[in-house]
């Protein structure tokens, strides 16, 4: 799980903890602890203990050094956070025993299709012609948004946040061609249970099963 600290604040921005209080005060994104904080902790939420709400944020016992993935152990180092914007789609159909999930194959592991912000488009744009361009259609609808995700990952001299938004969608296109430029080798329907179990990332499955109910859901008229 990853969080994203701002000092003094103490605020965290986190992707799922359901055991703490609904009207927690959480920072939405990384920008929104930059717009607080002159430096910004990207902790890694497992690494701590007796995390829980307060009146004024989230609190922890103790924030270990291995815990902040931006720091540079035993030098006192910081890497500045940079943050990155995505878009993509939960691609979704009504198959013979319930709703299937068009998920993709790259790189080794089962995939959502989703990319980078391009330019000055807005995110429902990006995540259109991401989903568009990665599994080789041309017609889809984009039905509703389904939140945002949060994970991190270090670069050569910094440590990217990539906060990615989701969208329900639909297609009526049945042939499906994989990205090749984007190491994508499978397009598939996969039935939405065994879509949450096959995803290759921690925080996209946690996602997946929280947003479920509204995968499964139909349409008036369909």
């Amino acid at each position: 799980m990853l969080g994203v600290l701002g000092r003094p604040t103490l605020s965290l921005v986190l992707l799922f903890q359901p055991d703490l209080a609904p009207d927690a005060p959480l920072l939405p994104t990384l920008d929104a602890a930059l717009a607080l904080c002159e430096r910004v902790a990207i902790v890694d939420t497992t690494q701590l203990t007796g995390l829980h709400a307060t009146p004024i944020g989230l609190l922890a016992d103790a924030i270990p050094d291995h815990a902040i993935l931006n720091g540079r152990p035993g030098t006192g180092g910081y890497r500045s956070p940079k943050s990155i914007v995505a878009a993509g789609g939960y691609v979704v159909r009504q198959g013979d025993a319930g709703t299937d999930v068009l998920l993709i194959f790259r790189r080794g592991a089962w995939d959502l299709p989703k990319g980078k912000l391009d330019g000055k488009e807005t995110i429902r744009a990006c995540a259109k012609r991401e989903v568009c361009e990665e599994v080789g259609i041309k017609r889809l609808r984009v039905v509703r948004p389904l939140g945002s995700t949060l994970h991190g990952y270090p670069l050569t001299k910094r440590y990217a946040v990539k906060t990615t938004y989701w969208y329900r969608m639909e297609t009526a296109q049945t042939v499906f061609k994989p990205q090749a430029e984007e190491d994508i080798e499978r397009v598939e329907w996969v039935p939405l249970a065994e879509a949450i179990e096959r995803l290759g990332f921690e925080t996209l499955r946690a996602h997946a099963y929280l947003i479920r109910d509204l995968l499964g859901e139909q349409r008036p008229g369909g």
